[in-house]
C-alpha cells in the first residue's frame, strides 16, 4: 500500500508495508514491532536500508532523516555502506556537555556522571557502536556500589544523551537505553541522605523566592521545616547572628548560630511583615509540595523530601568530625535521660563552629575542582 502515512496509523497499522512517499517506508511485523526503511536505487539496482524503529523515531524524525539520506544518495553514499561517524564515545559526550549540559543549571551533576561512568569506560569506543550491553554494565557498576539514587539519575542523563546523539546529531539511528529497564530505587526514603553532588546541584539552582530561601536555610541550620518557615523578625538577633525557634516540637524554645551563609540569606530578606519567609509577610510559608517539585525539576534531583535536608545538615556535620552532642544539640533533639535536668550547657559556641564547618563544606561544593562523594 502506498500513500502518505500519518501518526495515527503509524501507531495502529496492522502487520505489513506502507510507504509514504519519497522512498520511507514502515514495516508492520506479526508481532507489532515497527520499522522504518529507506528504498532506493543504486544505478539499475534497488536497495532498502533499515534506519530505525517506531516510536524511537517518529513519522516526522523518519522523513527528515530519509531527506539527509536522499541527499547523500546525490553525492553518491551509499546508505548500506557503513561509514564512521568520527565521533568517539568521549568526543560524543564533551560536546553534548558544552551543548545542552552547560546551558542547564543543573547541568554539573549530568556532566559528572557522563564523564566518570560513560567515558570512563567505553571513551574511545566509536558512538555507533555502543549496545545496550555497554550501557547496562555502565548502571551494573553503580548499583553493585549500593548507589541505587544515582544509577537512576545516571539512566536518565544517559537516556538524553543518546536521544541527543539521534535525533540532533544523527549519530546513531536508535537508542540503546530503549532495551533496558529503568534501575529500581532500593534506599528507604527515611533514611534519605543527599549526596555531594545533589548538595551541589540543589545550591546551585537556587533562586531568589522565598521557597529557596527556606530550601538553603533548612540545608544550612538542619532547622525542622515548621521552625524556618513560621520564622519571625522577633526571632532573628542579627547584631549577634542569633536565630530563636519558638514553641519547637520538643516544646520549648531554642537559639542557634547563624553561619556567614545563613546570615546573608536573612539578611537578604526583605521585610513585608512579621514573618520573613512569606510573599506578604502576614503568615507563615506553605505550599511545600509545589516548592519540592519545583526544586526537584531545576536541581535534576528525586527521591528526596524536604525532612531530608535536616537528615543530610546532620549527617555532613558527623562526615566532619562533629561530636554527637553537638550535633543533637544543633537540631534539637531532646535529651532523654534523667541526667539532662542538671546538663544546661547550651552549646551555642560548639554548634557556630559546627554550622560555619558545615557552611563553608556546602561552599567548597560548589568549586570548579570539587570532589564530590556519590
Amino acid at each position: 500500500m502506498v500513500g502518505k502515512l500519518s501518526p495515527t496509523l503509524v501507531k495502529s497499522a496492522a502487520p505489513g508495508t506502507y510507504g509514504d512517499g519519497g522512498g520511507l517506508w514502515l514495516r508492520v511485523s506479526k508481532t507489532g514491532r515497527r520499522t522504518w526503511f529507506f528504498q532506493y536505487a543504486m544505478g539499475k539496482q534497488r536497495k532498502a536500508h533499515t534506519f530505525a524503529e517506531f516510536p524511537a523515531i517518529s513519522l516526522r524524525e523518519a522523513r527528515q532523516r530519509v531527506i539527509k539520506l536522499r541527499a547523500d544518495l546525490r553525492d553518491g553514499i551509499d546508505p548500506n555502506v557503513k561509514t564512521p561517524t568520527g565521533q568517539t564515545v568521549a568526543t560524543a559526550v564533551e560536546l553534548h556537555i558544552e551543548e545542552h549540559c552547560n546551558q542547564l543549571k543543573s547541568g554539573r551533576n549530568p556532566a559528572r556522571v557522563l564523564r566518570n561512568e560513560l567515558s570512563a569506560k567505553f571513551g574511545s569506543m566509536q558512538i555507533t557502536d555502543v549496545t545496550a550491553a555497554h550501557v547496562r554494565s555502565v548502571l551494573a557498576r553503580i548499583e553493585d556500589r549500593g548507589a541505587s539514587v544515582e544509577a537512576q539519575r545516571a539512566y536518565a542523563y544517559m537516556s538524553k544523551f543518546f536521544i541527543w546523539c539521534m535525533r540532533k546529531k544523527g549519530w546513531i539511528v536508535a537508542n540503546p537505553m530503549d532495551l533496558i529497564e529503568k534501575p529500581t530505587v532500593t534506599a528507604r526514603t527515611r533514611d534519605r541522605v543527599l549526596t555531594d553532588a545533589e548538595v551541589a546541584s540543589l545550591w546551585t539552582s537556587m533562586g531568589n523566592t522565598p521557597g529557596d530561601a527556606i530550601i538553603q536555610m533548612l540545608l544550612l541550620t538542619g532547622a525542622r521545616r515548621g521552625e524556618i518557615a513560621n520564622l519571625k523578625w522577633d526571632d532573628v538577633d542579627l547584631d549577634h547572628k542569633l536565630v530563636t525557634f519558638v514553641d519547637t516540637k520538643n516544646g520549648t524554645d531554642r537559639t542557634i548560630p547563624l553561619s556567614p551563609s545563613a546570615f546573608a540569606i536573612l539578611n537578604a530578606q526583605p521585610v513585608a511583615g512579621d514573618f520573613i519567609f512569606s510573599t506578604m509577610g502576614t503568615r507563615p510559608y506553605s505550599g511545600f509540595s509545589q516548592l519540592l517539585t519545583r526544586v526537584q525539576r531545576d536541581s535534576d534531583t528525586s527521591d528526596w523530601r524536604i525532612h531530608d535536608l535536616r537528615r543530610t545538615c546532620g549527617t555532613g556535620l558527623q562526615r566532619l568530625g562533629v561530636d554527637r552532642d553537638t550535633i543533637k544539640a544543633t537540631l534539637g533533639h531532646k535529651q532523654a535521660d534523667v541526667t539532662a535536668i542538671y546538663l544546661r550547657h547550651d552549646y551555642l559556641p560548639e554548634i557556630r563552629e559546627a554550622l560555619t564547618m558545615w557552611d563553608a563544606h556546602i561552599q567548597a561544593l560548589l568549586t570548579p575542582d570539587a570532589k564530590l562523594r556519590a
